[in-house]
């Protein structure tokens, strides 16, 4: 359940960008949003994992 919850953040990231246009024209906001959300997904790597 961890790690479905860890990747959950990106997944619904992917969803709003490519069905709506929620960042207009503001890439550098998209992209800190992304990092952040591609940062809690791959935290599930090294934190999650060793303990399954």
């Amino acid at each position: 359940m961890e790690i479905w919850s860890s990747w959950l953040p990106m997944n619904t990231f992917n969803v709003f960008v490519d069905t709506w246009n929620v960042f207009g024209d503001d890439s550098e906001t998209m992209l800190i949003v992304y990092a952040v959300c591609h940062m809690v997904g791959m935290s599930s790597t090294s934190s999650f994992l060793p303990y399954v």
